[in-house]
Order: structure tokens, then C-alpha cells, then sequence
């Protein structure tokens, strides 16, 4: 799978003058990483703790951001973990949890990519 295939730069980007290399759009990015990392760390130990209430409101917040950064299967697999955390699905969590902090991890590089380079033909 290409980088393109983990994350989509979305329209609001130009928009807003958020062009790749833009100071704008590198505070978008970090900003993202940043809150998104700690919401998914969060998510975690809630997993963990088998705490159900907390597993639902992390993987929102992330969905949310995500969906609003173009991490489209990001958003989808935050989408998969609040269905499991609702009907008590333990297995299935751990299972798209993991899967989000990989989608999480290639966002990332995609969207390091997409921000250093001069045109975003390069994912």
C-alpha cells in the first residue's frame, strides 16, 4: 500500500493555505500526532483496564481528529473499536487497536512526506 492509501491531505488543507512545506500546515500536523498519540495511549490503558466508558470516549476523539485530517482508515478503525466497546467485544479490541496504532504510525510518515515535500505528488 502506498503512503496515498493511509492518508489523503483533505480539501480544507488548501482552503485554508495549509500547503505542504507551510508553517500552517506543519502545526496541523504536529498538533495531530501530538493529541492523536496521547488519545491512542489513553485508549490503551483503558483497554487494559477494561474500561469500557473511557475505551469509547479515546476512541471518539480520535475518530473525530482523524476524520477531519483525511486519516480516513484511521477514523474507520475508531469506528470498529466503539462498536466493540459497546457489545463487550475484549478480543476484537486489542485486535483493531493494534491496527489503529499501525494506521497511526503510517499517517504519521505520510503526513511527514506530504509536509517536506514540494507538492503532494510525492504520496
Amino acid at each position: 500500500m502506498t503512503l496515498s492509501g493511509y492518508w489523503t491531505p483533505p480539501d480544507m488543507f488548501e482552503e485554508i493555505g495549509a500547503d505542504a512545506g507551510s508553517e500552517l500546515m506543519a502545526e496541523l500536523v504536529d498538533s495531530f500526532r501530538l493529541d492523536s498519540g496521547e488519545h491512542l495511549r489513553i485508549l490503551r490503558e483503558a483497554i487494559a483496564a477494561f474500561d469500557l466508558v473511557r475505551v469509547r470516549r479515546e476512541a471518539h476523539s480520535v475518530k473525530g481528529s482523524a476524520k477531519q485530517m483525511g486519516a480516513d482508515t484511521m477514523a474507520s478503525l475508531c469506528d470498529e473499536i466503539e462498536i466493540a466497546a459497546e457489545t463487550g467485544q475484549w478480543r476484537e479490541l486489542a485486535v483493531v487497536a493494534r491496527r489503529l496504532d499501525e494506521s497511526f504510525s503510517h499517517v504519521c510518515l505520510a503526513m511527514t512526506v506530504y509536509r517536506s515535500a514540494p507538492t503532494a505528488s510525492v504520496i
